[in-house]
């Protein structure tokens, strides 16, 4: 009988919970060493308790799971959608400063582009991470609620929920960023 076995009978959760402490002991330093490969450090310790969190949530619900190869296989998903939301914000940014080219030349009117994108940019990085990956998939990628939701694995509610949050984050994001300029402009400092 093997330890995954001995919890899926019923473990208690004060069980789980000292297993989980030990497991952890175990495998927290090969997987922040495998993470920091492909992330910064501060984002593979971000992933890695994510990771630990999607093993205990799966061990407290009894699924049949190896819980070494499923954290690592978490771990190494979580980080690939990580690098693939990185990869997408540089190109929609990069898209948005495409559409500006040869529009405009008038040098400050293209700084304030700039000006706008970065703020932009700045503002869907804010997101909170499901609520970003909503955002990003649904307004540059330009995919429908239906398909966000299938991708995700969540309600078209909560995509739909995602996406308020979203707008109202990014809005508020921007207009505080315009009365801390004006702020600035008014006192002098940067």
């Amino acid at each position: 009988m093997t330890q995954l076995t001995f919890l899926l009978q019923g473990l208690e959760l004060k069980k789980l919970n000292a297993w989980m402490a030990e497991f952890y002991k175990e495998t927290s330093v090969m997987l922040l060493a495998a993470l920091c490969k492909l992330l910064n450090t501060a984002e593979a310790e971000e992933v890695m308790q994510e990771a630990y969190l999607e093993v205990y949530l799966s061990l407290k619900a009894k699924k049949q799971i190896e819980p070494r190869p499923f954290l690592f296989r978490v771990a190494r998903n979580i980080a690939i959608s990580r690098l693939r939301h990185r990869q997408v914000v540089t190109k929609s940014a990069n898209d948005v400063s495409g559409i500006y080219v040869g529009t405009q030349r008038d040098p400050s009117a293209q700084q304030i582009n700039n000006e706008d994108k970065a703020l932009l940019l700045a503002a869907v990085n804010t997101l909170p991470y499901a609520c970003r990956q909503v955002f990003v998939m649904r307004k540059l990628q330009g995919k429908s609620h239906a398909e966000i939701a299938q991708i995700m694995h969540i309600s078209v509610k909560t995509v739909e929920n995602h996406l308020a949050t979203g707008m109202k984050l990014c809005r508020q994001f921007i207009i505080d960023s315009a009365e801390q300029s004006t702020t600035n402009k008014l006192t002098g400092t940067r």
